[in-house]
């Protein structure tokens, strides 16, 4: 039977012009017990609206309103003062902040053939696996890499196994889990190479981030829960119509798509997986977003209840 399951909700998933505090108040008020933060980059952003070397991602993200905002409360730059006013006014709210997030190593990409790229991809994670000790956060969400036509699967492999090994230390300093996101990259595409890569690294700081509405496109949630097992450190919920094929496909209700529900929740009750799971809907409603916020948290919390009964929550905070 599931439990000790926590709620948890994406930054992405509220308004870009809705400060901190707002954020963290809807959540709590939701019902939520964390906020899964986003840290932007203010040229980075720039870079991607411009379509500076991600012409790939500028117009599905630009034409549905999902993309790095720049968020001026938390960036790369900002400061250990500002990063402990963050958690300051996350305990205000008794809102965790379970894991970080960042579009940016999908621009300077771990997989990049231009060494110059890796290392700025590098350098962003490794600032904000800082940001995440700070912050008390368990886990950063690390996309490794994409396949493009100026990076080949073969060769991007080796380039990504090297920027991860690199950055195990420095999760290692500030007791923050790599995990690896299944992501739309065109790369590691299947349940046993993502398992077997992860593996790899025999490292209890590389797990697996498994987003369960990613996964649509290309295979059977539940069958990658049940092949990653105890390597899944967090997960995403959100839900894809898989006729639509592209990004418009993916839907601002849990209910409303393809995942199979009844059996992602047994798969992961299979699995022994307690702890976060985070809904990551984006992109936010155009009108009365805060609606979408409660209805996401209401969702949860039937879905856990129906599968799993009260003990299912149980590891709510209090």
């Amino acid at each position: 039977m599931l439990q000790g399951i926590k709620k948890g909700i994406n930054q992405w998933s509220f308004p870009d012009t809705m400060d901190l505090r707002s954020c963290f108040s809807l959540a709590r008020d939701a019902g939520f017990d964390g906020v899964e933060l986003v840290v932007a980059d203010v040229q980075g952003s720039a870079r991607v609206s411009a379509g500076g070397g991600a012409e790939h991602l500028t117009l599905p993200m630009t034409y549905l309103g999902f993309y790095p905002y720049a968020n001026p409360e938390f960036t790369l730059e900002s400061t250990a003062e500002e990063v402990k006013g963050i958690r300051e006014l996350a305990d205000e709210f008794k809102i965790a902040i379970p894991s970080l997030a960042s579009v940016m190593p999908f621009i300077y990409a771990l997989s990049d053939p231009d060494q110059e790229v890796r290392r700025k991809g590098r350098g962003i994670l490794a600032t904000c696996l800082g940001f995440a000790g700070q912050l008390g956060a368990e886990s950063l969400l690390v996309i490794p890499g994409l396949v493009t036509p100026a990076s080949s699967y073969d060769s991007s492999i080796p380039r990504v196994k090297e920027s991860v090994e690199a950055l195990i230390p420095v999760a290692e300093e500030h007791g923050v889990v790599l995990a690896l996101e299944n992501v739309w990259n065109q790369f590691f595409l299947s349940p046993p190479e993502f398992r077997d890569f992860i593996d790899s690294f025999d490292s209890d700081f590389v797990k697996a981030y498994f987003d369960v509405g990613n996964v649509v496109r290309t295979g059977i949630g539940e069958h990658w829960l049940r092949t990653l097992g105890k390597r899944v450190d967090k997960i995403h919920f959100c839900n894809f119509r898989g006729e639509v094929g592209n990004i418009t496909g993916f839907t601002r209700h849990l209910l409303d798509g393809d995942v199979n529900w009844p059996s992602i929740l047994g798969a992961m009750d299979a699995i022994g997986y307690s702890g976060w799971v985070t809904a990551e809907i984006t992109p936010p409603a155009p009108h009365y977003p805060e609606k979408v916020i409660y209805d996401i948290a209401s969702t949860m919390d039937w879905m856990f209840s129906a599968y799993g009964g009260e003990d299912a929550l149980k590891g709510r905070s209090a």
